[in-house]
């Protein structure tokens, strides 16, 4: 506990397979957006995930290529808050698969 505390929570950076950084965590999620891409066309899908899921994703689709340490200043990135608020919604709005175009994002904290 005091380690991550010490490292401001960074899981990631020295991680090897199997275990996830940031850019697989993009990945992963931008495989799960084509699928609901592929499954789902005009549709709106909601979908349940915790702030790093968002915030890695959300970074890159910025054109920010994600590092473990800008958790602790999402500020400068232009959101909102220090992190996604629990019960927050963020948007992301394709044009095409995310791997061919980065899609629009917003964020909103509705309470």
């Amino acid at each position: 506990h005091t380690r991550m505390r010490s490292d401001g929570l960074d899981l990631y950076t020295g991680n090897q397979p199997p275990y996830e950084v940031p850019e697989t965590i993009v990945k992963r999620v931008y495989k799960f957006f084509d699928s609901v891409i592929d499954n789902h066309q005009g549709e709106s899908v909601v979908a349940v995930a915790h702030g790093d899921i968002l915030v890695f994703p959300w970074l890159d689709a910025q054109g920010i290529v994600p590092e473990p340490q800008m958790k602790d200043t999402l500020l400068d990135y232009g959101l909102p808050e220090v992190y996604p608020a629990t019960a927050s919604i963020m948007i992301f709005k394709f044009a095409d698969s995310p791997s061919k175009v980065k899609p629009s994002v917003s964020y909103v904290r509705p309470y």
